[in-house]
C-alpha cells in the first residue's frame, strides 16, 4: 500500500507543478527509500494475501443474458432463469417460457406508445417499491439487478393455463409468455398491465377506479390503433344486441359517491370499479385534454394515498383523490361526467361494436 499511495503522491504533484508553472508555484517532493519502497519481506506476504483472496472468495457467477434475434420467427424456449436489459425496463424471463426473437421490439413499442398516450415516463420512479417476486418466481436469482427500480421490471413466466391472473404492483409487472403472442390475445394483456405499471412509476396509487380506468382506456384504444380485435371490451358495451355486465344507473344517481364505493369494494362481481372507471378515463381524457392523467399524477404526489394500496384502502383517501381530481379539471366534474354519460358513452358503444363485428369471422 506504501508504494502505491507515494507513487500516486508523486504522479499528483508532478502534475500540477506542470499546470502551475507559468505562476512559479513549485512543489518538492522528498522521500525516503524507506518510505517509497516496501521491503523484500513486506512485497511477499502482500501478494501471498492477495493470492489466498483470490482463491478463497471466488466472484459471484453472472446471471444468464438473454440475446434476442429481432426475428418474429425465431422461437426461443427459455431453458433457464434468464434476464435482458432494455432502454427503460428490465425483462426477467423464468425458465420455461416460449418467447420470439423480436419481444424486446414488442415490449418497446407498446411502452412508447403508452408514454405518448398519457404524456407520462417510465423513467419517472416517484412510487417504486418491490414485491418478493425473486424468491417467488425465480428462486432468489437476480438479486443485484434492477435493484435502484430505475427501469421497470417486467417478469414472464409460463402460461400456467388455469385461472392465474397476470398483476402489477410497485415497479413490477408479472406477465404470461402467451400474453406477447399476438396469436394469443393481440397484446391486449400487454397494453393493460403496462398501462398500470406506467401510471403507478408516478405517484401513490390513485384507487382502484382510477387505475383500471387508465389501464382499460389504453387497452382499448391501442387496441383499435392497431387493428387488433381485442373482445374483451365487450364486457362493457350496450349497444345493439350487446348488453353490458354493468348497470351504470348508480352512477346518474351519486357520481361522486360511486367513484368512491367502486374503489373501496368491487360489488356483486361485476368489476364496478373497471366499469366505472374505464368509463371516467375515457370522459377525462376527451374533456379535459391528454396531458389530464398527468395532471392528476403530479397533483397527487403532494400526498400520502398509501392506504389505497391496501386490501382495505381509507375512504378517507379516497375523498382526498376526489378533490385532486376536481383540483385538476373542474368542481363540478362528476355533474358534468353523469351529463356526458348518454351521449359519449353510447357513441362510444357504437363505434366499437360497428369495429369488433369487422372481425365476426375470424
Amino acid at each position: 500500500m506504501k508504494r502505491v499511495i507515494l507513487v500516486a503522491a508523486v504522479v499528483a504533484a508532478s502534475v500540477c507543478f506542470v499546470s502551475c508553472k507559468d505562476t512559479q508555484i513549485t512543489m518538492e517532493v522528498t522521500s525516503s527509500s524507506e518510505d517509497t519502497y516496501a521491503s523484500d519481506a513486506e512485497t511477499a506476504a502482500a501478494e501471498s494475501a492477495a493470492a489466498e483472496s483470490e482463491v478463497t472468495t471466488p466472484s459471484a457467477p453472472a446471471e444468464p443474458v438473454l440475446e434476442f434475434s429481432g426475428d418474429p420467427q425465431d422461437i426461443m424456449n427459455i431453458g433457464e432463469d434468464s434476464y435482458y436489459e432494455g432502454e427503460n425496463y428490465v425483462l426477467f424471463v423464468a425458465a420455461g417460457s416460449v418467447l420470439t426473437g423480436d419481444t424486446p421490439a414488442k415490449i418497446s413499442e407498446v411502452m412508447d406508445s403508452l408514454e405518448e398516450l398519457y404524456g407520462l415516463s417510465y423513467s419517472y420512479k416517484g412510487n417504486v417499491h418491490e414485491d418478493d417476486w425473486r424468491t417467488r418466481y425465480f428462486s432468489g436469482s437476480f438479486t443485484g439487478i434492477n435493484r435502484d427500480m430505475s427501469k421497470a421490471s417486467i417478469l414472464i413466466i409460463p402460461d400456467p393455463h388455469d385461472d392465474s391472473i397476470e398483476w402489477t404492483y410497485g415497479n413490477e409487472v408479472l406477465l404470461h409468455d402467451t400474453t406477447l403472442s399476438v396469436e394469443h390475445g393481440y397484446y391486449d394483456g400487454l397494453y393493460h398491465e403496462l398501462a398500470h405499471l406506467l401510471r403507478l412509476r408516478q405517484s401513490n396509487m390513485l384507487g382502484s377506479v382510477m387505475e383500471e380506468g387508465v389501464a382499460l382506456y389504453a387497452q382499448d384504444r391501442l387496441s383499435r390503433e392497431n387493428d387488433y380485435p381485442n373482445w374483451s371490451m365487450l364486457q362493457y358495451v350496450t349497444y345493439g344486441g350487446y348488453v353490458s355486465m354493468y348497470d351504470d344507473s348508480v352512477i346518474y344517481d351519486d357520481p361522486e359517491g360511486e367513484f368512491i364505493r367502486a374503489s373501496l369494494a368491487e360489488r356483486s362481481g361485476a368489476q364496478t370499479d373497471y366499469q366505472y372507471g374505464f368509463r371516467f378515463v375515457m370522459f377525462l381524457m376527451e374533456n379535459y385534454g391528454t396531458d389530464i392523467i398527468s395532471k392528476i399524477s403530479v397533483k397527487a404526489r403532494e400526498y400520502d394515498l398509501s392506504s389505497l394500496e391496501s386490501v382495505s384502502p381509507d375512504e378517507k383517501d379516497m375523498r382526498t383523490v376526489v378533490e385532486i381530481i376536481k383540483s385538476c379539471t373542474e368542481d363540478d366534474v362528476f355533474a358534468k361526467f353523469v351529463k356526458w354519460l348518454p351521449s359519449g358513452w353510447e357513441a362510444y358503444c357504437r363505434e366499437y361494436v360497428k369495429y369488433i363485428e369487422r372481425f365476426s369471422d375470424m
